[in-house]
């Protein structure tokens, strides 16, 4: 338990950052389109595509990924939480158009990257080993307590006194508790964690300029492209679904509460799979099982335990993904440039959150209904599982297992 002695403030620090990142407003932003596109203007599938501005922003992850390699988690994610927060601040007292709130979104996008597990799991692989799994996703689960928590908050903040002030409560949740928690909490790496990996000899998969032509790179964002198009188009019509699933406005927030509980299950669950068994059979089993919640939702109209049971089920696959994507990339390609690896996967993943935010947007503008886009979200999540079983990993270190 050494790991954790030394690495327990590294968790804590980590998920508490990122449980307040710019993360936390993607994951809830749903609770804001009715009001905002009320005043603002603009339809569901606008919104929509407001949110997929963030993630073509985040195309710059890999820039910001390299940051985190040269100069430590601690100093980008100042950086970006301070940048984040501002924004933040700026869309509650300034913005009146969506085109000033497409500004805001792509700020949000080039610097909120920074405040999630993009930054705070270097740390964590540096830190652990053994526990590896088990660590990223207690530090994953930070954000899964905060979207727990944070709904039913920020839906009775934006019913009683409007949208802009639900702004700035995540402005405040950032300055007050996260930035301070990162900065007391976690240090960039172990001593001597540099010369031990300057020790160690390269191969193919390490060196920064090799990881874009193997084929195991390809395969890891072909199956995060297909996690995050279900994914990330779901979280961004959550509430709306739910609500046509016969749920109130009200109700619908618990919807989120109960996909971050699937959050933390997948998280936790998922992390404990990963130091124990096979990590492509755990990506195949978070991936494929919860694609049934696409379709409770598609085959359960009117039904409320089976809306919230797909929440929950969603919630599952994408907690553990974040798990599962770190822990992969820190086996496969080592830690000397894991931030810049993880930078360039992420910023293609953020390709599929972009669709499928804006399918999700406009199959309802079109349809008048979610019901094809949900049929595609399982298809595509089991041909996610699929290929990232397919992963081909090194052996675990002798010292590492147990």
């Amino acid at each position: 338990m050494d790991e954790w002695r030394q690495g327990w403030k590294i968790v804590l620090g980590a998920a508490i950052g990122g449980g307040t990142g710019a993360s936390l407003l993607f994951f809830t932003f749903s609770l804001f389109i009715v009001p905002m596109s009320a005043e603002l203007g603009g339809t569901r599938g606008d919104m929509a595509v407001m949110q997929a501005v963030v993630g073509l922003g985040a195309l710059a992850s890999p820039l910001v990924g390299w940051a985190a390699d040269r100069w430590g988690f601690r100093a980008v994610f100042t950086a970006c939480a301070l940048i984040t927060i501002l924004t933040h601040l700026w869309i509650a007292t300034l913005v009146s158009s969506l085109i000033l709130f497409a500004v805001g979104a792509a700020l949000f996008g080039l610097f909120g990257i920074g405040t999630g597990p993009l930054t705070y799991t270097r740390p964590v692989n540096a830190w652990f080993d053994r526990h590896r799994g088990l660590a990223l996703g207690l530090a994953a689960s930070g954000l899964a307590v905060s979207t727990i928590i944070m709904p039913p908050v920020l839906a009775g903040i934006i019913e009683t006194q409007g949208w802009r002030s639900g702004y700035l409560a995540l402005a405040a949740l950032g300055l007050l508790l996260g930035l301070p928690a990162v900065l007391l909490l976690v240090k960039n790496e172990p001593p001597g964690y540099r010369e031990r990996q300057a020790a160690q000899p390269a191969d193919e998969g390490t060196a920064e300029r090799h990881f874009l032509r193997t084929p195991v790179f390809w395969l890891l964002a072909a199956s995060f492209v297909c996690m995050a198009i279900p994914g990330a188009g779901f979280v961004s019509q959550l509430s709306p679904i739910l609500q046509e699933e016969g749920l109130s406005a009200t109700t619908a927030a618990l919807g989120l509460s109960a996909y971050a509980v699937g959050q933390i299950s997948g998280r936790l669950i998922g992390g404990v799979a990963l130091d124990r068994l096979r990590p492509q059979l755990v990506g195949f089993l978070f991936t494929a099982l919860p694609a049934a919640g696409f379709v409770f939702l598609w085959a359960g109209q009117g039904s409320l335990t089976l809306a919230l049971a797909a929440a929950i089920l969603i919630g599952v696959q994408q907690g553990a993904e974040i798990d599962l994507f770190a822990y992969l990339i820190a086996r496969r390609f080592g830690l000397a440039r894991y931030s810049t690896i993880y930078g360039w996967l992420l910023g293609i993943g953020w390709i599929g959150n972009a669709a499928g935010v804006l399918l999700f947007g406009a199959t309802h503008d079109r349809t008048g209904s979610y019901t094809a886009i949900l049929v595609v979200s399982a298809w595509l999540l089991l041909l996610g599982a699929v290929l990232v079983s397919l992963v081909r990993l090194p052996p675990r270190p002798i010292h590492a297992r147990g």
